[in-house]
């Protein structure tokens, strides 16, 4: 009788499945990895995972004790290179690993005695991620979405309607949370773990934020003085009616529709949503034509079947997606020369159309609304008690929002006092201007005529067509009110020569 080999025979397991060992008299091994001596006979088995990562190895029943082992099998059937699962009686889940995807395993049984020795074992299956819900269920570029589920850990990627999240965290087994890239779609959410992926429909992508700018970004004010801001984005509102009476020729389709859709035009990003019903034949395709005005025709530019997966085949149907137009088609979309069409079996050059319209689409909202002559326009008056930085949010037609600063200075002038030692002079006198202002200010003396001017009188200091014209010496600082000082006035002759005498 030939001795005993344990790697005679080595069957295939496959994790999720049960399998049977069953061991009698004594083995030519004795591996004592796990702490005990194993003088029975050894049972090995190939078992090749289909994920990376750690897996459990479970037993359901059993009688007496047996050491598990595994080891790669490259390092051939040798009792040498095992590694310690666990020395288990009865029923127990351990975890061992990790293992690495298409690497063939082998996993050995042997038990601490020459008796009769029986256990039931499985090597557990990794789980893939299963989602069972998210929320937001729509959301803009660079929202947090919160996800809901199992087996999320070693999450290696996180999909809002087949493009990859800009970010995302994986917080626990059963929660991740992933931020929507600005290339992001509608459709549904996959969660990709080490050992495949889980989807869950119903996510809506609302498009990306405005682009958003404030002029001035800053501006200095005098105390109660006023400054115009404003918010500038390219946010448009974009929206047309399908029907068979718009088609060139027009024909009497019964069918309806309308397509709704923002525009971003800092980043050409057209959010569309296009919706028909009642078509009197199956859909063939759908696209974007232009340019071409209201009863005339234009050929294709966008193909809303391959781009935002609009159904064939039916009679009606509905699709959302991002389209990216070029700046001669964002042209034409300003200028109302792209048109949608819907193309039937029965009306292969289109049954029902809808000419676009954009429009300006955004709602503006400043923060602090304090000093602020309208804080929900696009173009508002500033005029703060005290230096204010100032927020506007603008809101586009998807409900994406971005914002913008703008910070105002309030300078809140200086006290000045003028005077004079003599404020009636007379030709050739002198009298001696005094001002007081702040320390850190600057003054300039400014004159003013009042009156009318005229050849020089006798003893006048400023002559004058009227008696009682004279001149202002004025100081002038920043952000104050101008104080007057009268220093000179018209006087009679004989009373100047009165004057002079003395």
């Amino acid at each position: 009788m030939l001795p005993y080999d344990p790697c005679l025979v080595i069957p295939t397991i496959n994790c999720g499945v049960s399998n049977s060992y069953s061991s009698t008299g004594s083995g030519i091994w004795n591996i004592t990895n796990c702490g005990f001596s194993t003088p029975g006979q050894e049972k090995l088995f190939s078992f090749t995972p289909t994920c990376n990562g750690m897996y459990t190895f479970q037993v359901t029943t059993g009688t007496n004790w047996v050491d598990w082992f595994w080891k790669p099998a490259s390092g051939g059937c040798l009792p040498t290179g095992w590694t310690c699962i666990d020395d288990i009686f009865s029923a127990g889940t351990i975890s061992f690993g990790p293992l690495t995807a298409g690497t063939a395993y082998y996993i050995m049984g042997d038990p601490e005695q020459i008796t009769a020795t029986t256990q039931s074992f499985q090597i557990n299956c990794l789980p893939s991620p299963a989602i069972s819900g998210f929320a937001p269920t729509a959301a803009c570029s660079g929202a947090s979405v919160v996800i809901a589920g199992s087996g999320f850990t070693g999450a290696t990627g996180v999909t809002f309607g087949g493009t990859a999240a800009a970010s995302f965290v994986v917080n626990s087994d059963i929660q991740i949370t992933a931020v929507v890239s600005s290339s992001g779609s509608s459709g549904s959410i996959g969660v990709t773990g080490l050992c495949g992926t889980g989807t869950l429909a119903g996510f809506t992508f609302n498009g990306v934020g405005p682009v958003v700018t404030v002029s001035p970004t800053s501006g200095v004010i005098c105390l109660g003085d006023s400054i115009a801001v404003t918010a500038t984005d390219n946010a448009y509102s974009v929206t047309g009616t399908l029907g068979g009476t718009q088609e060139v020729p027009p024909n009497g389709s019964s069918g309806s529709g309308n397509v709704t859709a923002s525009y971003d035009g800092v980043n050409n990003a057209l959010m569309l949503t296009v919706t028909v019903t009642g078509l009197s034949a199956n859909i063939s395709g759908a696209h974007i034509h232009g340019p071409a005005t209201a009863g005339a025709n234009a050929g294709v530019i966008h193909d809303l079947v391959s781009s935002i997966g609009f159904p064939t085949g039916v009679t009606a149907g509905t699709a959302t997606g991002l389209i990216t137009l070029s700046a001669s088609q964002e042209l034409d979309l300003y200028a109302g020369l792209l048109y949608v069409n819907i193309h039937t079996s029965a009306f292969s050059g289109g049954e029902v159309r809808a000419q676009l319209s954009a429009t300006a689409s955004s709602t503006y909202a400043w923060l602090p609304a304090t000093g602020l002559s309208n804080p929900s326009s696009q173009n508002t008056m500033a005029s703060p008690a005290s230096t204010t930085t100032y927020t506007v949010t603008v809101t586009n037609l998807g409900g994406c929002s971005s914002t913008a600063t703008t910070l105002i200075s309030v300078d809140a002038g200086i006290v000045i006092t003028a005077s004079a030692t003599d404020s009636t002079i007379c030709a050739g006198s002198s009298a001696i201007l005094n001002a007081t202002q702040g320390a850190t200010s600057t003054l300039s003396w400014v004159e003013t005529l009042v009156g009318g001017v005229t050849t020089p009188a006798q003893c006048a200091t400023w002559d004058a067509l009227e008696p009682h014209w004279f001149r202002h010496h004025t100081p002038v600082v920043q952000c104050q009110e101008l104080l007057m000082l009268l220093v000179g006035q018209r006087i009679p002759p004989q009373q100047c020569s009165q004057l002079q005498a003395h």
